[in-house]
């Protein structure tokens, strides 16, 4: 089935379609190359892609057991994607290609994962070699939760730096990630907890926390890598959802004001292509 929907803008009427020829599953993760080329990940483990605009659909790779958090082509042939452990004990699903995604390597150094997981959307890269990924320590009450990193892309060698946190019964995510550039960033967890770096991710030290802010989760960072250091944090508080800015790593904030579907639903991910434009989507 087909649903169709048209938007009026500048005196002209857009028709879009559902293209989900060959996709299954709930989809989690996308990344689109131009007009016809465009990879989306499932929470079953699989990455599809189109090179018809989405007319159709090709999976490329199932793993059963995995989740996918993210996916990032860099163009046609190079790209990655980060993955969920198939369970404790196993690697992380970190998986490069080099020909479009005929072929997701497992990186001959993914972590191991014991307690713990991948969370959705929760990584940042400067490049084809500079990654840091967040991750979920599930054990209640947890105190530390790590965040993995990598100077040498998905077929090099992975770090980690287990980073102190407040988590709660479900345990402590680092969920939230923005670098902007391969030395400065900002994570923040589901735990009253924004931290900041200034050595690439090997360590990390508390950042402020917004004026007014109290008890929060931190859902999702955006990083802009144009020298202006903007990093904006999606954030879910007492009160509901709320955006803030900063462009001097968490020193201080500036609100942002979202439109009423925002606020209640929750900027869940966002993107920005320049210090101007930028797109969201929220529950």
């Amino acid at each position: 089935m087909y649903w169709w929907v048209y938007i009026q803008k500048h005196k002209r009427r857009y028709k879009l379609g559902i293209k989900n020829t060959g996709l299954s599953g709930d989809l989690y993760g996308i990344s689109a190359i131009d007009n016809n080329n465009c990879w989306v990940g499932t929470v079953s483990g699989a990455i599809f892609r189109t090179t018809n605009g989405g007319t159709s659909w090709t999976q490329q790779i199932s793993v059963t057991g995995s989740f996918i958090n993210g996916i990032q082509m860099f163009d046609l042939n190079n790209g990655v994607y980060a993955g969920d452990p198939t369970g404790t004990g196993q690697p992380y699903q970190f998986r490069y290609t080099t020909d479009g995604g005929t072929n997701w390597i497992l990186s001959p150094s993914a972590p191991i994962a014991n307690n713990e997981f991948g969370v959705i959307n929760a990584w940042d890269w400067t490049d084809q070699n500079h990654f840091w990924l967040g991750s979920a320590n599930l054990a209640p009450n947890a105190t530390s939760a790590k965040v993995y990193y990598t100077t040498t892309g998905f077929p090099g060698s992975f770090m980690n730096v287990s980073v102190v946190g407040t988590g709660g019964t479900a345990g402590l995510y680092y969920q939230a990630v923005g670098f902007t550039d391969n030395m400065n960033g900002l994570i923040a967890s589901n735990g009253n907890n924004i931290m900041k770096t200034t050595n690439g991710g090997t360590t990390w030290q508390a950042a402020n926390i917004p004026s007014g802010v109290t008890t929060f989760a931190g859902i999702n960072m955006n990083a802009i890598k144009s020298g202006t250091n903007e990093i904006r944090l999606s954030l879910n508080e007492t009160t509901g959802y709320r955006m803030f800015l900063t462009t001097n790593l968490g020193t201080t904030w500036t609100e942002e004001t979202l439109p009423p579907e925002a606020s209640t639903n929750g900027v869940q991910h966002m993107r920005f292509l320049n210090n101007n434009l930028g797109f969201a989507g929220c529950d």
